[in-house]
């Protein structure tokens, strides 16, 4: 499933940036929990995001209210995560939440500002 929605591309850099969040374990556990939360969490919200458009693009049609009730849940989503780093502290470091909800963007950002391959002899 996640194979599917995630670009091959980016896979590697993700799962990179996901072990590397989560040896931030190795300072407190509750960095690496915080991190795995709002890193699965921006994984879900990627591939939410990836089956609504495609649904959008395959139908062809779309209004002014198109989506509102899509991202109204994935605020929702990314509130509940941020939510549980601040009122459950002793599993959740708010800020580890905040970085692991940006991972698909650093994976992005990584990916194409650092790793990627230039053509034409650049």
């Amino acid at each position: 499933m996640i194979q599917n929605a995630l670009p091959e591309e980016y896979r590697k850099t993700i799962l990179v940036l996901f072990g590397i969040g989560l040896l931030s374990g190795l300072i407190r556990w509750q960095y690496a929990a915080g991190f795995a939360l709002g890193g699965l969490a921006s994984i879900l919200l990627y591939i939410r995001n990836d089956r609504f458009w495609s649904g959008v693009l395959d139908t062809g049609t779309s209004t002014k209210y198109t989506g509102i009730f899509h991202f109204m849940v994935n605020y929702l989503i990314m509130a509940a995560v941020l939510l549980a780093g601040a009122l459950i502290p002793k599993i959740f470091n708010i800020f580890a939440c905040t970085a692991g909800l940006m991972l698909i963007k650093i994976s992005v950002i990584v990916k194409e500002a650092f790793l990627h391959e230039r053509k034409g002899g650049g």
